[in-house]
């Protein structure tokens, strides 16, 4: 089958949520022999079909037009997406085109090619995450909210991660919930989550996301100095970019040298760090503790879980279909850095607790959450669309 997955970054610049995913998934795919095309933005100069790990990723810069933008924004890089897949149809006689709802960089070719199989897989939509930073929206953040709904109508299929989730955005839609297709997410086996872990007593915690409200990022810090109190020695590792979103526009990092500062020595903000470079964090962490607000699926979570940590996550969306509470890791109630530091505290003075989750984590990673187990079940879906 010849395939077309559209996503706004991708490794190695900058994956994210999204772009991780479709890097997951195409190399997947390609094991399977199929013929994958990725289109991504990029912000150097245009790469066409770089081909990485069999995969042809064709890399654009986005294009702007400021006026309109002004109310429909991501509008130039639809046009571009559109134009690229048409090329692709008629070059590649591509079978089917997966979109993320995000943005919806696939309205325009939807609209314009409404009998092309398209495929629109939900992550979490601009509507969600409006309620947590915003007021009042304005008129382009509801146009954004307006043109994801409207790219999910035109969608042959509807995909998402979990039930939570496709419940979401279902109840949002006017949807049924059995108008989803619901097919978890999966990473790439890394052989190198079977080396053993740092022996070393000192407790540190990982966290691996961006610093923004969605993600829990303040819950965190602010368990932190009554966690050290506790353990005088914690190490707290904090990877991902940080963004203005702290009290007062203040990034993550400031928000906490400013009210917190006598802990400096306990936390590192490391920022973005590669791939290739994260394997010795995980292996050095007792835990992962991303406490998010809202996740549809939170790939983040399996890929702690694939080296053997235990989660620390929240009920919020789908995390508890992806960390079952006392079996792969402790849920907390979204928002709550008071019973995070209960359940952190739990964690680490019981290591009987630490060794039932861990073996429990990588068991059921390669059960439900590997990429090849997620390629499977998208092959089939693209099968049903593909007439």
């Amino acid at each position: 089958m010849n395939i077309c997955l559209v996503c706004d970054s991708f490794p190695p610049e900058d994956g994210g949520g999204i772009g991780t995913y479709i890097s997951n998934l195409s190399r997947a795919l390609t094991l399977k022999g199929n013929n994958v095309y990725v289109i991504c933005k990029t912000t150097k100069r245009d790469m066409d079909e770089n081909h990485t790990d069999g995969v042809t990723v064709i890399r654009r810069k986005p294009r702007y037009f400021p006026i309109v933008e002004r109310l429909l924004p991501g509008i130039g890089w639809s046009l571009q997406v559109k134009k690229i897949c048409d090329h692709l149809i008629r070059t590649k006689k591509l079978d089917v085109i997966e979109f993320p709802n995000w943005e919806a960089p696939g309205i325009i070719f939807q609209l314009l090619n409404r009998k092309f199989p398209c495929v629109v897989r939900v992550h979490t939509p601009f509507f969600e995450t409006l309620k947590m930073d915003f007021n009042q929206p304005s008129l382009s953040q509801r146009l954004t909210c307006s043109m994801e709904k409207y790219s999910c109508k035109l969608s042959h299929s509807l995909v998402s991660s979990t039930k939570a989730h496709a419940s979401t955005i279902a109840f949002e839609y006017n949807y049924k919930l059995s108008d989803f297709q619901i097919i978890p997410l999966g990473v790439d086996v890394d052989k190198n989550a079977e080396q053993p872990h740092n022996t070393e007593q000192r407790y540190t915690l990982l966290y691996v996301s961006r610093l923004e409200n969605r993600k829990g990022t303040l819950t965190l810090l602010r368990a932190i100095p009554k966690l050290v109190k506790v353990f005088p020695d914690l190490q707290v590792n904090i990877i991902g970019r940080d963004r203005p979103h702290a009290p007062n526009n203040m990034l993550f990092k400031e928000y906490f040298l400013s009210n917190f500062g006598d802990f400096e020595s306990n936390v590192n903000f490391l920022g973005f760090v590669p791939d290739n470079e994260l394997l010795a964090y995980y292996q050095e962490a007792t835990a992962f503790v991303v406490p998010s607000i809202y996740e549809s699926f939170g790939l983040i979570y399996i890929e702690a879980m694939q080296f053997g940590l235990p989660c620390i996550a929240t009920s919020g969306g789908g995390i508890p279909e992806v960390v079952s509470d006392g079996v792969t890791g402790l849920l907390i109630t979204p928002d709550d850095h008071e019973e995070l530091v209960l359940k952190v505290t739990q964690l680490l003075e019981n290591p009987a607790l630490r060794k039932k989750l861990s073996e429990n984590s990588k068991r059921l990673f390669h059960q439900k959450f590997t990429s090849d187990v997620m390629a499977l079940r998208t092959f089939k879906n693209y099968s049903s669309v593909v007439k």
